[in-house]
Order: C-alpha cells, then structure tokens, then sequence
C-alpha cells in the first residue's frame, strides 16, 4: 500500500511537471507577435509609460491637416511617442538598426476605419514615392512592425529592433492628419525628433520655466558622437520636430526660434515631410535615384 501511494505522487509529479513545461518551454512554436519582448514586458509601465489619454484626446478634438500639434508629442514616453530602452540618436547611425534594402515589412493587427486606412495608406505611398523605403506586407519575414492601435496615444520604437516591434496609432486621433503616421513610422526608421539635435540651442531656445517639471527630460539634447543629422541644416519645418508649446505646463511657448524670421507658432508641422526630412531617409538608405522634393 504504502509503495502504492509512493507511486501515485511520482505519477502526479511527473503530470504536474509536464503541465508547467508545457507552458513555458516551445516559445518558438509560439507565433513571434504573441511573444512581446519579454524583458520589456517585465519592466512594463517602468520602460514604457502610459501616454496622457485626457492631454492627447485635447489636442486630437482640433486636429486636422494643418494642425502644429501633434498627439503623440504629449504622451508619457521618451519624448512624448518613442518606446525605447537603449540611448537615443537623432538619426541613429547603426546600420545594424536600419530596415535591410529599405524594405520594412508589416503587420496591421487593429480595426480601423476605410477612412482611417486610407490615410495610412497614404502615408506608405508618400514613403513609396519620395524615398526608396518600401512599407510591405509581411509574409515570413522576421522582423516587422506590427501596427496596433490598442493603447492609448500614438507611438513607435527607434529603428528596426529586431522580431516584431509594435507601432501604435490610436483610432481617430493619430490618423486625423497624414504628417502623424509619417512621423510615427519615420521613427521606426530609426529617427528621433529635431529639437533634440546636439546643435538645436543654436537655433532655438527651450523655455524652461513653460515646461512641466516632470517632462524636461523630453528637452535633453543627444551626445555630438552618437548622433548623424546627415548633412541637413537644422529644420524648422521637420514633420519630425515639437510644436512651439509641446509640454507647456501654462499654455505658454516651450519652445522659441532663435531665427527672428521663422514664426515660433509655425514650428513642426504635420502636412507630411519636409525636404529635409526626405533628404536624411534617402540619405539614411542610400536612396541615391530619388528627387528630395516635398
């Protein structure tokens, strides 16, 4: 009897240890999207932040095609939309964090609108167009950006990471205005925003005391040696720079152009790329048969 129930505890073991490992063991049998960076999803709210829904909704109310504002500028990441945990670059130098051949597979796992779509598509086209950079279908490849728009605020992470990485457009307010996907998938490209320049305090004056205390850091400037601008002057008119009052804690300029002839109001646009912006992804790509012209 007593070697009976001896065996019975070992059968129950064995069942129980077959049940745990079953779990955990065949990651890679798992589809890759399912399996979301796992140290990241460890760190969770640590890493990411949770963008400001009641600040972005705001600013989406108004939104539109000539709008300076953009939602994903207000948001708790790094720099208002950039999911990230390495350190930033303004255009990151890295080839291994460029998409290979200009070539950036995709992966739309959201319910959005015919109209919603169609400005996304269009965002793909204007890359299609005007640079080498080609947004395609995924089929099996591995790397891809997988285009949700189950979180809050619209945001993307830096460069081709590797897997699946999650780009977010919240329905409605990050699809109100073709410049907002643009500039969400130009960082996917490996872009960080123009104000953070290691040059930019030649061109433009960052007002402190107008800031949030808790969202200076989205202001810091990138170290000289590990950033490119890739030739371009600093630009004003990027679809990739912060509005005049990104941050204001008062409504108040955070931003003010030393140039007395550019109109700090008229900072950042989100009409689409600026001829700057064009010259630093066909730059970046080597998208050496394409006009730079907006």
């Amino acid at each position: 009897m007593q070697k009976s129930h001896t065996n019975t505890h070992f059968f129950l073991l064995l069942v129980l240890l077959g049940i745990f490992q079953g779990d955990s063991m065949p990651l890679e049998a798992k589809d890759s999207h399912e399996i979301i960076d796992l140290k990241e999803r460890e760190l969770g709210d640590n890493l990411f932040g949770n963008p400001d829904e009641e600040i972005t909704g705001t600013l989406a109310k108004a939104h539109n095609a000539n709008s300076i504002q953009n939602p994903g500028e207000y948001g708790n990441y790094f720099e208002g939309d950039i999911v990230v945990h390495i350190e930033p670059r303004n255009g990151i130098r890295n080839t291994t964090s460029h998409w290979t051949g200009g070539n950036v597979p995709y992966v739309i796992e959201a319910s959005f609108s015919p109209e919603e779509l169609e400005v996304l598509n269009k965002a793909f086209e204007e890359y299609r167009h005007k640079t080498c950079v080609r947004f395609i279908n995924r089929t099996d490849e591995k790397d891809y950006i997988l285009i949700t728009n189950n979180v809050t605020g619209c945001s993307s992470k830096a460069g081709r990471r590797g897997g699946h990485q999650l780009l977010n457009l919240q329905s409605k307010k990050c699809l109100s205005a073709i410049g907002i996907p643009i500039h969400e998938l130009m960082h996917a490209l490996g872009f960080y925003h123009e104000q953070s320049r290691p040059d930019r305090d030649e061109y433009i004056e960052v007002l402190f005391e107008n800031i949030k205390p808790e969202m200076e850091y989205n202001f810091d400037k990138q170290d000289a040696k590990n950033v490119s601008g890739f030739g371009v002057p600093y630009d004003y008119d990027s679809v990739m720079h912060y509005a005049y009052n990104a941050f204001s804690k008062n409504g108040e300029p955070t931003l003010r152009a030393r140039d007395k002839t550019v109109d700090t109001i008229r900072l950042g646009q989100n009409r689409g790329f600026s001829k700057g912006d064009l010259t630093k992804i066909n730059t970046m790509y080597n998208c050496t048969n394409r006009a730079n012209d907006s």
